[in-house]
């Protein structure tokens, strides 16, 4: 399991928004569609600006989303939540793919990538890897993420 000091404070505030639309929902599994809604919707988010390069609507891609969660299993009291087996992989994969940028740290985009690995999250995006990291390679230019916190530095490269 990633421990948190490995990720960028925008990673961990998706994982922790994802577990909150799971309890919200009254679900007992996050699954990787919550954590891809979390990052999505997150506010100065490096996702919702791949997505924006990517001629993709947020506002689209939240609907197909929250049409996935409907779908899942809701409880009838609050219980404790984990994450599903495909989520834990995905977030193992998330640390395989900042290694291969040779990143410091588990940003956004590597769980993004993590996450698109899924065939059925590929299919909803309808995006390739390919198309992904062209585009945050154009967001990203030179930089690492380094730091906590190096979705900031991006955005600040995007400005």
């Amino acid at each position: 399991m990633i421990n948190d000091e490995q990720l960028t404070l925008k990673a961990l505030e998706a994982i922790q928004t994802a577990i909150q639309l799971t309890k919200e929902a009254r679900q007992s599994e996050v699954t990787p569609w919550h954590l891809l809604l979390a990052l999505v919707k997150q506010p100065g988010g490096v996702v919702p600006s791949l997505l924006t390069n990517l001629n993709q609507s947020t506002s689209a891609i939240e609907e197909k989303l929250a049409a996935e969660l409907a779908g899942l299993a809701k409880l009838a009291s609050p219980a404790t939540t984990k994450f599903d087996s495909a989520l834990t992989e995905a977030l193992a994969q998330a640390e395989r793919e900042a290694a291969q940028l040779h990143d410091d740290f588990i940003s956004t985009e590597h769980l993004f990538l993590a996450l698109l690995k899924i065939e059925a999250v590929a299919q909803l995006l309808a995006l390739s890897r390919e198309a992904v990291l062209t585009a945050l390679k154009q967001l990203r230019g030179s930089q690492k993420a380094s730091t906590r916190d190096p979705e900031g530095t991006y955005q600040a490269l995007e400005k």
